[in-house]
Protein backbone atom coordinates (compact mmCIF):
# COMPACT_ATOMS: atom_id res chain seq x y z
CA UNK A 1 0.00 0.00 0.00
CA UNK A 2 1.38 3.39 -0.93
CA UNK A 3 1.64 6.29 1.47
CA UNK A 4 -0.98 9.00 1.03
CA UNK A 5 -0.85 12.62 2.08
CA UNK A 6 -3.31 15.49 2.37
CA UNK A 7 -2.42 16.38 -1.23
CA UNK A 8 -4.14 13.16 -2.39
CA UNK A 9 -7.59 14.27 -1.17
CA UNK A 10 -10.00 15.04 -4.02
CA UNK A 11 -12.36 17.91 -3.20
CA UNK A 12 -15.39 17.46 -5.48
CA UNK A 13 -16.22 21.17 -5.16
CA UNK A 14 -12.83 22.13 -6.61
CA UNK A 15 -12.29 19.33 -9.16
CA UNK A 16 -13.18 19.46 -12.85
CA UNK A 17 -15.04 16.19 -13.45
CA UNK A 18 -15.05 14.13 -16.61
CA UNK A 19 -18.72 13.96 -17.79
CA UNK A 20 -20.25 11.10 -19.74
CA UNK A 21 -23.82 10.31 -20.81
CA UNK A 22 -25.44 7.09 -22.03
CA UNK A 23 -28.63 5.06 -22.20
CA UNK A 24 -29.03 1.36 -21.43
CA UNK A 25 -29.19 -0.87 -24.53
CA UNK A 26 -32.68 -0.59 -26.06
CA UNK A 27 -33.41 -4.30 -25.52
CA UNK A 28 -32.97 -3.84 -21.74
CA UNK A 29 -35.24 -0.79 -21.35
CA UNK A 30 -38.62 -1.81 -19.91
CA UNK A 31 -40.13 1.69 -19.62
CA UNK A 32 -39.23 5.36 -19.83
CA UNK A 33 -36.13 6.89 -21.38
CA UNK A 34 -33.46 6.39 -18.69
CA UNK A 35 -30.80 8.78 -19.97
CA UNK A 36 -27.90 8.56 -17.51
CA UNK A 37 -24.98 10.87 -16.89
CA UNK A 38 -21.99 10.73 -14.59
CA UNK A 39 -19.44 13.26 -13.43
CA UNK A 40 -16.32 11.23 -12.63
CA UNK A 41 -14.12 13.04 -10.14
CA UNK A 42 -11.60 10.29 -9.47
CA UNK A 43 -10.40 6.97 -10.85
CA UNK A 44 -7.68 5.03 -9.05
CA UNK A 45 -4.51 3.98 -10.89
CA UNK A 46 -5.87 0.43 -11.41
CA UNK A 47 -9.07 1.70 -13.05
CA UNK A 48 -11.14 -0.49 -10.70
CA UNK A 49 -12.38 2.23 -8.34
CA UNK A 50 -13.98 5.53 -9.22
CA UNK A 51 -15.94 8.22 -7.42
CA UNK A 52 -18.39 10.69 -8.79
CA UNK A 53 -21.99 11.76 -9.16
CA UNK A 54 -24.46 9.72 -11.23
CA UNK A 55 -27.85 10.96 -12.44
CA UNK A 56 -30.63 9.23 -14.35
CA UNK A 57 -33.95 10.23 -15.88
CA UNK A 58 -36.95 8.13 -14.76
CA UNK A 59 -37.09 4.68 -16.32
CA UNK A 60 -36.97 0.97 -15.74
CA UNK A 61 -34.38 -1.37 -17.23
CA UNK A 62 -32.76 -4.71 -16.50
CA UNK A 63 -29.09 -5.09 -15.62
CA UNK A 64 -26.67 -7.81 -14.67
CA UNK A 65 -23.63 -6.82 -12.65
CA UNK A 66 -20.76 -8.46 -10.82
CA UNK A 67 -19.46 -5.24 -9.28
CA UNK A 68 -19.81 -4.02 -5.74
CA UNK A 69 -21.04 -0.48 -5.32
CA UNK A 70 -21.54 2.10 -2.59
CA UNK A 71 -24.27 4.63 -3.22
CA UNK A 72 -25.45 7.66 -1.26
CA UNK A 73 -28.84 8.80 -2.56
CA UNK A 74 -29.00 12.60 -2.70
CA UNK A 75 -32.38 13.01 -4.37
CA UNK A 76 -35.15 10.88 -5.88
CA UNK A 77 -35.69 7.18 -5.34
CA UNK A 78 -34.27 3.88 -6.49
CA UNK A 79 -35.98 0.49 -6.48
CA UNK A 80 -33.83 -2.63 -6.90
CA UNK A 81 -35.58 -5.92 -7.64
CA UNK A 82 -33.89 -9.27 -8.16
CA UNK A 83 -34.87 -11.64 -10.97
CA UNK A 84 -36.87 -13.85 -8.59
Amino acid sequence: MSDKSIADIVAFADAAPERSSWRPPADRVLSGDPLQSADNYYTDPTGRFSAGIWECAPGLWSISTTEEEFCLLLQGRVVLTDAA
